[in-house]
């Protein structure tokens, strides 16, 4: 109730966490144009807590490579 970021503020920077490692995927083709939209649009729903949760999700539902989701995953 009191706190110093206000929830709209961590919502904006979540959501900007997340565009930009969806955006990350598509640039490098690790998702197809396809999955890159699914996926945006359950950021943009709020499906996802955060960027790790993104990355367990696409692993589960192999939609990345290993390999590429490992090299990805050590940044």
């Amino acid at each position: 109730k009191y706190s110093l970021v206000s929830s709209k503020d961590r919502w904006i920077s979540r959501i900007r966490v997340q565009r930009g490692f969806l955006k990350e995927l598509k640039t490098k083709k690790l998702v197809s144009p396809k999955n890159y939209r699914m996926l945006y649009l359950k950021t943009k729903g709020g499906y996802f807590r955060n960027k790790r949760h993104i990355k367990l999700y696409l692993t589960e539902h192999h939609l990345i490579e290993k390999k590429e989701t490992e090299a990805v995953v050590k940044k």
